[in-house]
């Protein structure tokens, strides 16, 4: 018979199942009871293609040193590896899904659709030839999101229901990570990256977000298993668990196609794809200059294949990209300096809310993370691409941020799952460290196994609880009900509350979305100024000039103007600091407000039109609305 070891996950030492070799055998390895080992069975198989041992790293023990022990006996000291079975963490991982799946529930219907919800709720409403054409040209963020939000919408358009896909792609990218971690072989890392990724506080508020970055994780995640499938395949890693038939093929494909997805989901993808072929390169080089690269003479050709099929998939979302390099959509992006993107970069990787006793935190998550990058990095090709995506995939996007500013904290969700799996690696690294140290100073008073075992476990949840406490606590407070800087249910029942007949109204995109929710009378006009996508396009209202805000109601009623208060306006090649400081002035308004919510402010202004009736029927057919 041929002795094999254990996969090589379990196998070494400084894993992070972390135990000795020898009490990690599989028992089907032993010979059985009363059997003579020829000298022809003194030897293992370390042969990556052999068919009995085929993905399974060999024992560096000889048959002498194999323990000689009754299966009884390994029955009692295997709890280590039985705690990286399947059958104990997908329930683990389940309930990491269920509670991710709770908290992103919690209240999410209760606060009113942020600007930015607002205008996913404009643009989906648009036909789709305009969202394929003049929106793709105007807004900076890709069509597919909004082609998807048009589809589900018809569904329904609460707060709720716009909401509910992000939630959907924020919880399935919980197991996502587990998956990512076990074909990578570091199943225990994944199941525990799973909870950290239920509990994080960037996860937790995009999820929760009717914008398209929880998809967009999703997406990068399926990039990412798909790039361990190939690496596996073709370094002959963890090749027990699969076929080699559909593994290579499933890794292509996956890849490919996250990647196109992920990238008319949002353009900065292009540097994730990037990232993710670097992290294959460097697993492949590293097993050909090692010898263990499988000989497989499709290698070439299918990455040759891959990469026409992403070229030719993405290159309409390039030209869209290069006709939109100097839009003014992103004028307010700012480019940061070195240290401020350090601070950015561990404010979304970190433990964001926990308010307390910051950036220790947020130092704490990323130290554990880079740890676990430098101690599995060539053990493990979860480790390899999550370390990729985690320190490469930030470098290049402010690389490129200094000649045009991208790097803000949305660029950066999609890839926070990695620091999850890696802190995860990294804290049971250390706690297998640390036990061994112990373990050594106690084995020399002569305790029994069971009770350095014992230690081990007692260290391993202490590590663990360290981890996941935080993270409870930045998960608790990011659940909690937020003051709300951009109320426009309240405006939009002030409004309905104070506007007499006669009366009219004009102002931001948000109104207008309450308006046709609570069904009010008034009239109400979409303020548009600046050259931004949001200005340009509109949904359910006309829209009206500063210029023209007075003539829509006769002399002697009030038109109540909306402004936002906390953004800035672009028009042409000026940039303002204050949107609704230069439409004051344009308007020569220097009283203060008759109300404000949040940052919200409404101001009255006097009606100028002179036409006995019909003042907003004659600037309705002055305005323009897109639907």
């Amino acid at each position: 018979m041929r002795l094999v070891g254990c996969p090589r996950e379990n196998w070494h030492p400084q894993t992070e199942q972390g135990m000795p070799g020898a009490l990690q055998q599989n028992t089907a390895a032993l010979p059985p009871q009363n059997h003579t080992i020829g000298p022809a069975e003194h030897r293992v198989s370390d042969r990556p293609d052999d068919k009995v041992t085929q993905g399974w790293r060999a024992s560096s023990l000889t048959i002498s040193e194999v323990p000689s022990v009754s299966p009884a006996r390994f029955r009692h000291i295997r709890p280590i590896h039985v705690l990286a079975s399947p059958a104990l963490e997908i329930p683990v991982v389940c309930a990491a899904v269920l509670f991710g799946l709770i908290i992103r529930l919690h209240r999410l219907g209760a606060e009113p659709l942020s600007s930015q919800e607002i205008y996913t709720w404009d643009f989906s409403h648009q036909h789709v030839s305009f969202i394929l054409g003049r929106l793709s040209h105007i807004e900076t963020n890709p069509p597919l999101y909004y082609l998807l939000m048009k589809l589900w919408m018809q569904v329904g358009e609460t707060e709720f229901l716009l909401r509910l896909p992000s939630v959907v792609a924020g919880t399935l990218s919980i197991p996502l990570v587990y998956i990512l971690g076990r074909l990578g072989g570091a199943s225990k890392s994944g199941m525990l990256g799973a909870w950290l990724l239920a509990l994080s506080a960037i996860s937790v508020s995009y999820s929760r977000d009717a914008r398209a970055y929880a998809l967009l994780q999703d997406a990068c995640l399926l990039a990412a298993i798909g790039t361990i499938l190939i690496i596996n395949h073709y370094t002959g890693s963890y090749a027990a668990a699969f076929r080699a038939g559909w593994r290579r093929f499933a890794g292509w494909i996956l890849f490919t196609l996250a990647s196109i997805i992920g990238f008319y989901l949002h353009y900065t993808f292009i540097f994730e794809i990037l990232v993710l072929e670097c992290a294959m390169a460097a697993a492949i080089a590293e097993a050909r200059l090692s010898g263990n690269l499988r000989n497989d003479q499709t290698l070439v050709v299918a990455w040759f294949t891959s990469t026409v099929l992403l070229a030719v998939g993405i290159a309409w979302g390039l030209t869209l990209v290069q006709s939109m390099t100097n839009s003014v959509d992103i004028a307010w992006i700012q480019r940061l300096s070195l240290r401020e993107a350090f601070r950015l970069f561990i404010h979304v990787d970190g433990f964001s809310a926990v308010s307390r006793f910051q950036p220790l935190p947020n130092l704490l998550l990323v130290g554990l993370a880079v740890i676990g990058f430098a101690a599995g990095w060539r053990r493990s090709s979860a480790v390899l691409v999550c370390g990729a995506l985690f320190a490469l995939f930030p470098v290049i996007l402010f690389v490129y941020s200094q000649s045009r500013p991208i790097f803000i904290e949305r660029s950066l969700v999609a890839t926070s799952f990695a620091v999850c799996l890696l802190a995860a690696f990294g804290i049971l690294y250390l706690a297998r460290r640390l036990s061994d140290v112990v373990t050594a100073a106690l084995r020399g008073r002569g305790l029994a196994t069971v009770r350095l075992r014992l230690v081990f476990g007692i260290v391993t949840c202490a590590a663990i609880a360290a981890l996941l406490g935080p993270a409870a606590i930045s998960a608790a407070n990011i659940s909690r009900r937020h003051v709300v800087s951009e109320p426009y249910d309240e405006v939009a029942r002030y409004l309905a509350s104070v506007m007499k007949p006669g009366d009219t109204a004009a102002g931001t995109d948000g109104v207008i979305y309450y308006r046709h929710r609570t069904a009010p009378t008034f009239p109400y006009f979409k303020l548009s100024e600046g050259t931004t996508s949001q200005a340009l396009v509109t949904y359910g209202a006309p829209t009206v000039r500063a210029d023209a805000l007075r003539a829509l109601a006769q002399t002697g009623h009030v038109v109540y103007l909306v402004l936002r208060e906390s953004i800035n306006l672009v028009i042409g090649e000026h940039y303002y600091d204050s949107y609704a400081n230069y439409v004051l002035n344009e308007l020569g308004v220097r009283e203060p407000s008759a109300a404000k919510f949040g940052t919200l402010g409404i101001y009255r202004l006097q009606g100028t039109c002179n036409l006995s009736a019909g003042c907003v029927q004659a600037a309705e057919t002055r305005g323009s609305s897109v639907q």
